[in-house]
């Protein structure tokens, strides 16, 4: 089995979130991969807002002038959640640069999206896969 773990065909992959307990986990596992001299392959960073494809800027939109005052009010609200968003985005892409300063130069951090929900069938599988493939990586 060691033979098998330690050859070239293996390495070790850590999925993570962006919470800082399981940060911590994947931290100690790498350092147990490491210590015990198996291959590290690097972090997927699970759920993450590092990515913001088709976000739209509430600010960027133009109201009608014949636009009824609760479009405006609805408009100032979405500005307000966009600012959350983009605050998660800071956090996100800041964790992520972090991993990868952490892996070996044989390593990799990268961002898997966050899709908001549970990925249960094979359309969910692609969209992880494609977030993947086309996310950030870092290292």
């Amino acid at each position: 089995m060691r033979r098998l773990l330690t050859g070239p065909d293996a390495a070790f992959l850590l999925v993570t979130s962006p919470d800082q307990a399981a940060l911590a986990d994947a931290r100690y596992f790498r350092d147990r991969i490491a210590s015990m001299g198996l291959p590290f392959a690097g972090f997927v960073l699970n759920r993450s807002w590092a990515r913001t494809e088709g976000f739209v800027e509430p600010a960027s939109l133009e109201l009608a002038p014949d636009a009824p005052p609760a479009t405006a009010t609805a408009l100032a609200k979405l500005e307000l959640l966009a600012r959350l968003e983009h605050d998660r985005v800071a956090r996100d892409r800041a964790l992520l640069n972090h991993l990868a300063r952490e892996v070996p130069s044989t390593a990799f951090a990268i961002a898997a999206p966050y899709l908001g929900e549970a990925v249960e069938d094979l359309k969910g599988l692609a969209q992880l896969a494609s977030g993947i493939a086309e996310g950030p990586a870092v290292g």
